[in-house]
């Protein structure tokens, strides 16, 4: 049964994901790239870094938008996929919701699909069932 995110953090210490950029570089993405890009163009990968942070017990999954917003996309000429870029992120997150709610995750209480879009857009918070 799911639960508010206060009341999960009530029962115990959340664990959440975190390097993603790092994840990526490791996987031969070189800087230059759009990383948000990779929402589209490699969601298998982006997905499996999900998957890896769940099976190591994240319970909080940041997704791969920390620059898909107008002013950061303009630098790789993707300003027009900014709502193609976060509505495909947030499918794929969604994806994962029966795998996060299997038996290799740590609690059943709650998941949280976290976007942070950068310093010149709002933080979403979704909850995946």
């Amino acid at each position: 049964m799911s639960t508010g995110f206060l009341d999960r953090l009530r029962y115990a210490p959340v664990l959440a994901d975190g390097a993603m950029g790092t994840e990526i570089f490791a996987r031969g993405v070189t800087f230059d790239r759009c990383f948000d890009d990779l929402n589209l163009s490699r969601p298998d990968m982006i997905l499996d870094i999900h998957r890896l942070y769940v099976e190591a017990g994240a319970e909080v999954l940041e997704t791969n938008t920390f620059g898909a917003n107008h002013f950061r996309l303009i630098e790789h000429d993707f300003q027009a996929k900014v709502a193609e870029i976060n509505v495909e992120t947030f499918k794929g997150v969604v994806q994962l919701s029966g795998f996060v709610n299997s038996d290799t995750a740590m609690y059943e209480a709650v998941r949280i699909a976290r976007g942070i879009k950068g310093v010149t857009s709002v933080k979403n918070d979704m909850h995946v069932k």
